[in-house]
Formats: structure tokens, C-alpha cells, sequence
């Protein structure tokens, strides 16, 4: 499927990339500079690819909702060089 290629070429509304979550962690950031940032690192079988996640989508984690090693259909991304 190429997703982490097609992830990288940029924004692609019609396109839901199939991945597997491989890590994700907290990002550090400066006291009192907002809400906690995460790094997720993406695989799609052939190819990582490593992004942040909007903070927005925080609550996945906190209530875990999403998990390492499984595997998911994004049904949006922001892509880029």
C-alpha cells in the first residue's frame, strides 16, 4: 500500500492509510507551556515514519483508547516534506 510514502508526499483527504502504532512518548516541554505533546512512530509493514499527534487526539492516549503494536486505518493526516 505504500502508506508511509504516501503519508510523506503530504495531505491526501481521499487516502486512509492503513499503520501500526509501533512507540509513542511524551515529548518534553518547558513547564507551563500547554498541554503534553506525544511523537508516534508509524509503520505500514515496509517503511516508519514519525509525527506528533494534535493535541487535540490527547484524550486517545490518557484513556487508552489507542495501543502500541496494533494496527489502525488513519481517517486523517497531515503530511509533509
Amino acid at each position: 500500500e505504500n502508506a508511509v510514502q504516501r503519508l510523506n508526499q503530504g495531505r491526501d483527504d481521499s487516502f486512509k492509510p492503513i499503520v501500526q502504532i509501533i512507540s509513542v512518548r511524551t515529548v518534553n516541554k518547558k513547564q507551563g507551556a500547554g498541554p503534553d505533546r506525544f511523537l508516534m512512530v508509524l509503520s505500514d509493514g515496509s517503511f516508519f515514519i514519525q509525527g506528533m499527534v494534535a493535541t487535540q487526539l490527547n484524550d486517545l492516549f490518557f484513556d487508552s483508547v489507542l495501543f502500541v503494536q496494533i494496527v489502525y486505518s488513519l481517517s486523517r493526516s497531515i503530511g509533509g516534506h
